[in-house]
């Protein structure tokens, strides 16, 4: 029994370390993106976007790579602004780029597809600025042999653990106010 604790205890270690080097060895986006960065996965299939670190060495053989990665949020609880960053890629080259992607409220950001090089197997990393919970957008890439892939993304939507938290800090609120204002419950 303690031999099969040292040996998930060394499998452990050899997890980190091998997650540590990988990370040492990421290609290092910095984020928010404020214009389109090309990255070669033939040169080194890891990635470190902002915190998070992607190794797409398992995904390098499917013929569509397609992502969103929540960067950060800001406007109000009811009516949030998401910063979005958004990862492409076509196996056998990128031939077009299309979408239907809302509006930035943001007057210093416009949302718009990145420009490239048709053929390119770069991954496309990019920022959307999109508001509001649930708002829908697609993103359909067409490589050089015809192939189609249109991906489907939403904004976050809140779970109902935070609905819950809100609406439940919501009515301690009104609560705490009736009985400072003598009214009781």
């Amino acid at each position: 029994m303690r031999m099969a604790y040292v040996k998930l205890l060394l499998a452990l270690v050899f997890c980190i370390s091998c997650a540590a080097s990988a990370r040492d060895d990421a290609v290092v986006i910095s984020v928010p993106l404020n214009s389109p960065v090309f990255v070669s996965l033939a040169a080194n299939p890891v990635v470190m976007v902002g915190p998070r670190v992607i190794d797409f060495t398992p995904a390098l053989n499917q013929e569509f790579i397609n992502f969103v990665f929540l960067q950060q949020s800001s406007g109000t609880a009811t009516d949030p602004v998401f910063r979005l960053t958004m990862g492409l890629r076509a196996r056998d080259g990128l031939a077009s780029l299309s979408g239907v992607i809302p509006l930035s409220p943001d007057s210093s950001f416009v949302n718009t597809l990145p420009p490239f090089t048709v053929g390119t197997t770069d991954l496309i990393l990019f920022d959307l600025v999109i508001a509001g919970y649930g708002t829908p957008f697609t993103i359909t890439l067409t490589d050089i042999n015809g192939q189609t892939s249109t991906a489907e993304f939403n904004t976050p939507i809140p779970e109902p653990a935070s609905v819950l938290l809100f609406g439940t800090a919501w009515l301690a609120a009104a609560a705490f106010r009736r009985l400072r204002s003598g009214q009781g419950v």
